[in-house]
């Protein structure tokens, strides 16, 4: 789906989101791979967020950082 498409469905208030049947890395939004936001904004691909959520637990937290020690 185009930029042009999502931003003009933005401004009339209509999410053209969910005609898509896959995500931008192109996972199929199955039932069993689609989370539905709590919040009401919209879905999410599980596979997407379990990546992240991977990616996120395993990098240090001090990573790139310089030592403050002298």
């Amino acid at each position: 789906m185009s930029l042009l498409r999502r931003i003009t469905g933005w401004f009339r208030g209509t999410d053209p989101a969910p005609t898509d049947d896959c995500c931008r890395r192109g996972h199929p939004f199955t039932e069993d791979n689609t989370y539905m936001r709590p919040d009401g904004r919209g879905r999410e691909c599980r596979a997407c967020r379990n990546n992240r959520r991977r990616i996120h637990s395993t990098t240090p937290a001090d990573a790139g950082h310089e030592s403050k020690e002298g």
